[in-house]
């Protein structure tokens, strides 16, 4: 029982960080980055995930009149490419 609450805290902690990372307020858009691919969102693979990305969701759909963030089931899922993978150690300026 301990374990779930903590997982659930962290799941909820780290949700409400992501948003305040992201701009939920555009769409196809992160930063200079432009296009349907840049579009955020936010995926569960079970019940108490999709609880908890719902129950956050709609925290942050509050904040403001507009919300771009997708939420839903997780359907696909692709490995980035090599060249991506660990990205800031291979690039150490890459976000400058």
């Amino acid at each position: 029982m301990y374990r779930s609450v903590l997982a659930l805290l962290f799941a909820s902690v780290l949700l409400l960080a992501y948003f305040y990372v992201i701009d939920p307020t555009v769409q196809n858009r992160q930063g200079n980055d432009r296009g349907s691919q840049y579009q955020t969102g936010v995926y569960f693979t079970n019940e108490s995930a999709r609880e908890t990305v719902k129950r956050i969701a709609e925290i942050e759909r509050g904040r403001s009149e507009k919300f771009f963030v997708e939420i839903g089931p997780l359907k696909n899922f692709y490995p980035a490419e090599e060249y991506h993978q660990n990205y800031l150690e291979k690039n150490p300026n890459g976000l400058s």
